[in-house]
């Protein structure tokens, strides 16, 4: 995820600050129960001669780094939300 944007699940970036207050708590809780039921990460490589996947599943902390969970409990406090 790019700093300062939330990528929504059709793949546009929305800057974090034009988020709604309800997006923003709903997001808070859907990174932490991604956190905690484990997030998963696949990625690839093909160049044509060579393939290669692999698949992890992040928990915890490494999972809410990935998400951008600080972002957005950064921007809940500015906001005064919580």
């Amino acid at each position: 995820m790019r700093k300062g944007y939330w990528r929504t699940a059709d793949g546009r970036e929305i800057p974090i600050k034009e988020l709604t207050d309800k997006h923003l708590l709903n997001i808070k809780k859907w990174i932490e129960r991604k956190a905690e039921e484990g997030l998963i990460i696949e990625y690839g490589f093909d160049d044509g001669e060579e393939v290669w996947y692999d698949r992890d599943i992040l928990f915890g902390e490494e999972a809410k780094v990935m998400l951008g969970y600080d972002e957005i409990c950064e921007e809940i406090k500015r906001r005064g939300l919580e």
